[in-house]
């Protein structure tokens, strides 16, 4: 298929618009603690319950995606999550805040699951690792706008139209993806239902899928901080103001690890190309971001903002190798029709991450800042790919 990957650029453009909504409320985060009243810890706790509505939405938004197909789940979720991001711009209290963001997490459910199903769709099996790394690379583009574009209309126009641009894009998303969607010749087609190896009751009885959503669990943890937390950490470390932190620093890791998953998916497929199975060269990507990601225990040493920009940029580059690789191992295991639902299980581990962890790492922030988490958060991959890999061991013996 000659256009597939300007349909793929186009769809995932779903993406950009998926962590524009959430990365505009990491990056305004000091100033609606103003604005509202509330602390880092009750910041924790919002990106918690958004998180646990997240996750535990996730399985359904799957199942629904494998389902109904592509563009029918995906356009439901972007019309359901935009509206939701559009009223966080409406609200007056904390509480009304914390209501929105979560409505707007259960339509984002979606989105991780879709852009898997999309991959499936479009991209040969060695090629697999591109689709999540476009999906990261939205994501980049989505946070690197939020702490630049968006903190200016913040600042210029108010808070409240920082909400409501990015849901209207969102809006006007759907229309430009049907036509385009209609337009188009699918390779393999967008079946409702396609035959699988296994159903999704044997599938929760695999202990390979635990494996990997355990794995995500704690490998996610460093992309987890990054994404939610750089404004705070360059404001609560180093004294600076928003948009000082926003303009001059927090933006740049996002760039890095934009060119972190399009390494990761080229490395993988490097190694794909001389002779490895797609699956074990992923896993081996993996295994070798584990240990970059060891880099985040470094960034409580940085003595200036520039050099602690230097050190979350290596430790988001390897966390965005990760996972453009982990992400696809489910689509290689387990084929379009379960894609979605195997998929949305290390969605719901990653949500059910944040909601853990987040009220502890506000928390630790209020009182001690961000060393301990840094410390901690550094390791966790290593235990993410041995979760893995038991689950993977186990499946094999009983195979």
């Amino acid at each position: 298929m000659k256009n597939r990957w300007l349909v793929l650029s186009l769809f995932y453009l779903s993406s950009v618009l998926n962590y524009l909504d959430r990365s505009v409320m990491a990056a305004l985060s000091p100033l609606l603690r103003q604005e509202l009243g509330f602390d880092l810890t009750q910041y924790g706790w919002l990106q918690g319950i958004f998180s646990a509505f997240y996750a535990f939405s996730a399985p359904i938004a799957g199942l629904l995606v494998d389902r109904y197909g592509l563009t029918v789940a995906t356009v439901s979720a972007v019309g359901f999550w935009s509206v939701a991001g559009m009223a966080r711009g409406l609200v007056s209290s904390f509480l009304g805040l914390v209501g929105t963001h979560t409505l707007m997490g259960i339509g984002e459910s979606a989105g991780i699951p879709s852009t898997a199903k999309a991959s499936h769709r479009y991209l040969r099996p060695e090629e697999r690792a591109y689709g999540p790394a476009m999906s990261q690379v939205g994501l980049c583009i989505g946070a690197i706008a939020a702490p630049t574009a968006f903190t200016w209309i913040a600042v210029t126009f108010g808070w409240r139209w920082a909400f409501l641009v990015p849901g209207a894009l969102g809006l006007l998303w759907i229309p430009l993806w049907l036509w385009t969607d209609k337009n188009s010749y699918v390779p393999q087609g967008d079946p409702a239902h396609v035959d699988s190896p296994l159903a999704p009751r044997a599938m929760l009885r695999d202990p390979f899928l635990w494996g990997l959503a355990v794995g995500n669990f704690f490998s996610m943890a460093t992309f987890s901080l990054w994404t939610v937390w750089t404004t705070e950490y360059f404001v609560r470390t180093f004294d600076l103001k928003l948009t000082s932190a926003n303009y001059n620093y927090a933006w740049v890791p996002q760039v890095i690890a934009g060119f972190g998953a399009l390494s990761g998916a080229w490395f993988s497929k490097r190694l794909a190309s001389r002779g490895l199975a797609p699956f074990e060269a992923r896993r081996r990507t993996c295994f070798f971001a584990a240990f970059f990601m060891l880099t985040t225990g470094l960034v409580p040493f940085a003595t200036t903002p520039l050099m602690a920009m230097v050190l979350i940029s290596v430790s988001f580059f390897a966390a965005s190798v990760w996972g453009v690789n982990y992400y696809t191992l489910p689509v290689d295991v387990y084929g379009q029709g379960r894609t979605g639902f195997a998929v949305s299980f290390l969605t719901a581990s990653f949500g059910v991450f944040v909601l853990v962890v987040s009220p502890l790492i506000g928390a630790i922030a209020q009182r001690q800042g961000f060393a301990v988490v840094c410390y901690a958060f550094a390791f966790f991959p290593l235990i993410g790919f041995g979760a893995m890999e038991v689950g993977r061991r186990w499946r094999a013996r009983l195979a």
